[in-house]
């Protein structure tokens, strides 16, 4: 009940699958980042990914009799204060990525931190990632061209580029 009110205040429809969900809330997200100055857009996609990630840690744990704590970043860093709206939607793509299994809900959350990135930033950085059905194909090709995984080595240049 309450994630329907919630859906409904960010603008999403119940109608939609959580697919369709995402990426009208990814949408919604890129706009909201476009509404900010440029200086301030960096802080503003941190501070929506750390409520995005703490929401769909919340969802995914909520069954827990006891609730596992989420792991401090490795480096602390300042997160800014969201705007209401801007949190209500980064809770509502949390509880949504929560349905999908974990693969596919890091790729969603990357896509919808890196779609609030400024342009030039994310250029710069090289904050990019490759869609999971992607990833699986190559490695579905490879193994079938018979690559022995136990001695081979794979050199990826674009890895842990974002």
């Amino acid at each position: 009940m309450a994630q329907a009110k919630l859906i409904r205040q960010v603008g999403l429809t119940a109608t939609e699958s959580p697919s369709q969900m995402l990426a009208s809330a990814r949408i919604m997200a890129r706009a909201l980042a476009n509404t900010f100055p440029i200086e301030h857009q960096l802080a503003l996609a941190r501070a929506f990914g750390v409520r995005l990630i703490e929401s769909w840690w919340d969802e995914l744990t909520s069954i827990d009799v006891i609730s596992p704590d989420l792991r401090a970043p490795l480096q602390p860093f300042t997160v800014e204060v969201l705007p209401q709206a801007a949190a209500a939607l980064a809770e509502t793509i949390g509880r949504i990525a929560a349905s999908f299994d974990a693969e596919t809900a890091a790729y969603q959350i990357g896509l919808t931190y890196t779609g609030m990135l400024p342009l030039e930033h994310r250029g710069t950085y090289g904050v990019f990632y490759t869609p999971p059905v992607l990833t699986a194909r190559l490695i579905d090709q490879v193994t079938t061209a018979g690559m022995d995984w136990a001695t081979c080595r794979v050199l990826d240049p674009a890895c842990g580029g974002g």
